[in-house]
């Protein structure tokens, strides 16, 4: 039995505040969850007036990334910030989610069987396979017909309150949990691994409470949940020194790519790829990977849209739209990224045109102010040579 989860091209959620327990960044205590839309944001930009608005929720992001003064080379036991730099981290969290990166990472996942329960219900262990689609993610639950699915009412619902069997009563090999995904976020040969590794890594086992006090889940029997689901979101979390290292592989990737040349001779083979920088070519494209075209109805007219699986594959994404448009660059006064639909600009804001403004007139002021003592000295020896008469 097949049900199309809601990933379409715009939504992502975050909650509005997190907090760092672990070395993880997780919803803060009575956060509440936001539904939002990335793109419009972006849209907002392209539609922008001022540079100050023209500037693309990535943006804040490699903003924040130059703020932290020391990133990885992480090290086997994580990253160590100063307080400034985690209340940064987790105010831009508040205002944009986490990056997705698992979802970024996996293309299957199955999930852990469990027994259901209710009118229909499988005698069984019935187990949930998600895979990633062009059109987003797929959920399936193998064991269960669509006429006991349809009695069973929400499947999402009723497989997140069946009861998790641990490894002794999974059954069949089919049952058997684990994920398929990349082996990081650009080495892209896919790999196979039980659930209780990367998987568990990404999620709060806290944030689900059997109702019998006697359970305690451990990262085999832990109910994981589909992935977008609501339980999703609330048990998702990401490994601090994780959300680093793939913020600062995007700014890589940006900043190997914002000089490459405006324009090329039409003739240039392999598409111009040999006046690109490879290295960043090959992150971008490991990062593009999650990131799929479509066809759907807005407004009741045909259109095309991207589906993005992660907010990080969605500012993938939105790079790849301004690199081709608004070439994005470093600011000749403070170094910070932006973007901009003028391709003459130099600065980010009217703060560091004027400081450099400045700065050049005392320059300017300065410099004649040395040449004036040895104007004036030339000036008197000239008149003395001067022939009389």
């Amino acid at each position: 039995m097949g049900q199309e989860l809601q990933q379409t091209v715009g939504w992502w959620r975050r909650f509005d505040k997190y907090e760092l327990r672990d070395g993880c960044i997780v919803p803060g205590k009575g956060a509440a969850l936001i539904l939002y839309d990335p793109w419009e944001a972006y849209r907002a930009s392209r539609r922008g007036t001022t540079v100050e608005q023209q500037q693309p929720p990535y943006q804040s992001l490699i903003a924040l990334v130059d703020s932290i003064k020391v990133l990885p080379d992480l090290t086997p036991t994580g990253v160590s910030l100063d307080e400034a730099a985690r209340d940064a981290i987790l105010e831009w969290c508040a205002k944009h989610g986490l990056l997705g990166l698992l979802l970024s990472l996996t293309q299957t996942v199955v999930l852990n069987p469990r027994i259901l329960h209710g009118r229909g219900a499988p005698e069984g262990p019935v187990s949930a396979v998600a895979h990633r689609t062009g059109a987003g993610w797929n959920l399936r639950y193998p064991q269960v017909a669509d006429d006991l699915a349809r009695d069973l009412g929400d499947m999402e619902v009723a497989f997140a309150a069946g009861t998790p069997l641990g490894p002794a009563n999974w059954g069949s090999e089919n049952n058997r949990p684990h994920i398929v995904r990349f082996r990081s976020l650009v080495d892209t040969p896919l790999i196979d691994e039980p659930l209780d590794r990367s998987w568990a890594r990404y999620h709060d086992q806290s944030s689900i409470v059997s109702v019998d006090p006697d359970i305690r889940w451990d990262s085999t029997t832990f109910p994981y949940p589909a992935p977008l689901s609501l339980l999703w979101w609330y048990s998702y979390r990401e490994p601090l020194d994780d959300f680093l290292r793939a913020a600062a592989t995007l700014k890589a990737v940006i900043d190997g790519l914002q000089d490459s040349p405006v324009k090329i001779k039409r003739s240039a083979g392999d598409g111009g790829r040999d006046f690109l920088n490879r290295d960043a070519l090959g992150m971008l494209e490991a990062l593009m990977i999650p990131v799929n075209r479509t066809i759907a109805y807005e407004d009741g007219e045909r259109c095309e849209k991207w589906v993005a699986s992660s907010l990080l594959s969605a500012f993938t994404a939105m790079f790849c739209e301004d690199w081709a448009r608004r070439r994005p660059r470093r600011c000749e006064e403070c170094g910070t990224l932006f973007v901009s639909n003028q391709p003459t600009v130099k600065f980010h804001s009217r703060r560091c045109l004027n400081t450099k403004l400045k700065r050049d007139y005392r320059h300017r002021k300065a410099a004649k102010r040395r040449r004036q003592p040895v104007a004036a000295t030339t000036s008197k020896t000239t008149a003395r040579r001067s022939p009389k008469g």
